[in-house]
């Protein structure tokens, strides 16, 4: 079984990253971002750590530009 405290709702990564919920939409259909995954039928979830892995990245290349 998952460990529920590694994974986060599109509302969740909203609020904690100030990522509007329509942009995370956008980007799964673009298949830019995190990967999304469906835990079960209804429930679409985001791994912290990838997140984490995301932001991490991005702010490398910021650097690096």
């Amino acid at each position: 079984m998952t460990d529920p405290q590694e994974w986060m709702s599109p509302a969740e990564v909203s609020i904690k990253y100030s990522v509007p919920i329509a942009t995370l939409k956008d980007w799964r259909e673009r298949g830019y971002g995190p990967k999304a995954t469906r835990l079960g039928r209804r429930s679409l979830r985001y791994k912290i750590a990838d997140w984490e892995a995301f932001l991490a990245l991005r702010s490398l290349q910021d650097r690096v530009q």
